[in-house]
C-alpha cells in the first residue's frame, strides 16, 4: 500500500513557499487490489497549462517548426514546475491536434478534447458541445472519447476498442495508463498515472479524486511519464512521480523529445 492512501499531501511549491499541487494515491480497482494511481492535484489559479508539440509526433502533413522543447523563458529554475505525457500517436486514432493557432490534424466531433484559451484558461469537453473553434482557443488536443462525462464515467470504458482506448503491450487491458481531467469549476487540473490499470479503473480514480471531466492519455510503460522539477545548484532536476518511471527516459522534457506532451509553470 502507499502512504497516505486518498489524502491529499503538499507536492509542489512555487517560490513563495506556497503549495500549488498536491498528490495522492487511490486503488480504484477492487478486482486487483494490488493496482494503485497516483494523482496530481495542480490549482490553475497559480499554475499555467502549456502544450508541446513533439520533434516527430503528432505527425501532420502541415509544416511547422518543431523542437519538441520547452521554450527557454519558461524553462527556468523557480519557473517550470512539472511536464507529463500527451496522447497516442497521429497513426492511432489520428484525433485532432491544434498547436498555437495551427490546426494540425482536424478535431473530430463529440470526441473528448483539451483546450487551452489566450487567457490560459482550460477546458476539457466533447467538442462541438463543451468546445467550439474560437479566436481565443490557441492549442487544443484530442485522444478519444471523454472518460468521465458531467461527472460520470463513460459506460463505453468497459470496452476494448484500440481505435478509441490505444493498444496494449500483449494485448493486456490492465497496463500503464495515465488520464487528465478537471474539477467541474475548472480551478483544478487533475493528472493521474499508474501501472496495472484498466480503463474503467483509471476513470474511477480520476473521478474520485474530483474530476467532473476526464480524458484518457497515454498507455503503456514507456509512454506514460510525469516529472516535477527542483532546483539543485541553480539547475533544473527532473523528479518522477512514481519508482517505476526511473529510468525510462529522465529529464526527456528537458531536453528535446519525440512526442507531444504538457508542461505547468508558475502563473
Amino acid at each position: 500500500m502507499q502512504p497516505g492512501e486518498g489524502q491529499w499531501t503538499g507536492f509542489i511549491q512555487d517560490t513563495s513557499g506556497a503549495w500549488v499541487a498536491y498528490r495522492t494515491f487511490l486503488y480504484p480497482d477492487s478486482q486487483r487490489p494490488y493496482a494503485y494511481a497516483a494523482i496530481v492535484a495542480f490549482d490553475l489559479q497559480s499554475t499555467r497549462l502549456h502544450f508541446v508539440l513533439g520533434y516527430e509526433e503528432l505527425k501532420s502533413s502541415i509544416p511547422v517548426l518543431r523542437s519538441g522543447r520547452i521554450p527557454a523563458a519558461d524553462q527556468q529554475p523557480g519557473q517550470l514546475l512539472a511536464a507529463f505525457n500527451g496522447g497516442f500517436k497521429a497513426q492511432h486514432g489520428h484525433f485532432g491536434v491544434m498547436t498555437n493557432g495551427l490546426a494540425l490534424i482536424p478535431a473530430r466531433d463529440g470526441l473528448g478534447t483539451l483546450g487551452i484559451y489566450d487567457d490560459g484558461e482550460v477546458r476539457i469537453g466533447a467538442w462541438g458541445k463543451d468546445i467550439s473553434p474560437s479566436p481565443h482557443l490557441l492549442t487544443w488536443r484530442q485522444n478519444g472519447p471523454l472518460i468521465i462525462q458531467n461527472g460520470q464515467i463513460n459506460p463505453h470504458t468497459a470496452e476494448r476498442d484500440p481505435l478509441n482506448w490505444g493498444l496494449t503491450v500483449y494485448g493486456a487491458t490492465a497496463t500503464y495508463r495515465s488520464g487528465i481531467g478537471l474539477s467541474q469549476d475548472g480551478r483544478t487540473l487533475y493528472y493521474a498515472a499508474g501501472q496495472n490499470l484498466t480503463l474503467p479503473a483509471l476513470a474511477q480514480a480520476l473521478r474520485e479524486a474530483g474530476a467532473y471531466q476526464a480524458m484518457q492519455l497515454d498507455i503503456n510503460n514507456f509512454w506514460v511519464h510525469f516529472e516535477s522539477f527542483q532546483t539543485v545548484g541553480g539547475k533544473l532536476k527532473a523528479v518522477p512521480l512514481l519508482d517505476s518511471m526511473n529510468g525510462v527516459g529522465n529529464h526527456r522534457f528537458l531536453v528535446g523529445y519525440s512526442r507531444d506532451y504538457f508542461y505547468l509553470t508558475t502563473k
